[in-house]
């Protein structure tokens, strides 16, 4: 701790959130697909999602996907939604389009929504989506996060 003269200085930290960043994720995800009147495309009773974590070990990636996870599981509307895969895209455009293609080949209609925790993934996403003959917003709903 700094000892200054001038107590009129102050020392700060502008940081984020990581957790609350996850939690309002979610949160949007729940609001959005009631609000759309959203239905499963696969014709089941459960939205299920694909997670682009960033990378693995960062204190972003780990409390991003502890905000998300948390705050669907305290939805009232928890037994809506399924995470079927969750994979880091390291926080790249390229390796988000990689996963992406994967997910979508292991899973293809069952995808609803795709939680990105940076936008270039989700910009890589969007690539692999429409390589695929899909709709980016229409047939998979994207949240992402970090205002790219």
């Amino acid at each position: 701790m700094f000892k200054l003269n001038d107590d009129s200085l102050y020392v700060a930290k502008i940081g984020t959130d990581s957790v609350t960043e996850g939690q309002n994720a979610f949160k949007w995800i729940d609001e959005y697909m009631k609000k759309q009147n959203k239905k499963p495309r696969d014709g089941g009773d459960k939205f299920n999602i694909v997670v682009l974590e960033g990378t693995v070990g960062s204190s972003v990636a780990v409390r991003r996907s502890q905000g998300f996870t948390e705050a669907m599981k305290a939805s009232p509307d928890a037994s809506k939604y399924e995470i079927l895969a969750s994979q880091t895209g390291e926080f790249t455009r390229q390796k988000g389009q990689e996963v992406m293609e994967s997910f979508l080949k292991s899973y293809g209609d069952k995808i609803d929504i795709l939680f990105a925790q940076n936008d270039d993934m989700a910009l890589g996403a969007i690539q692999a989506i429409e390589a695929a003959g899909l709709k980016p917003g229409k047939d998979i709903t994207i949240i992402s996060i970090d205002g790219v």
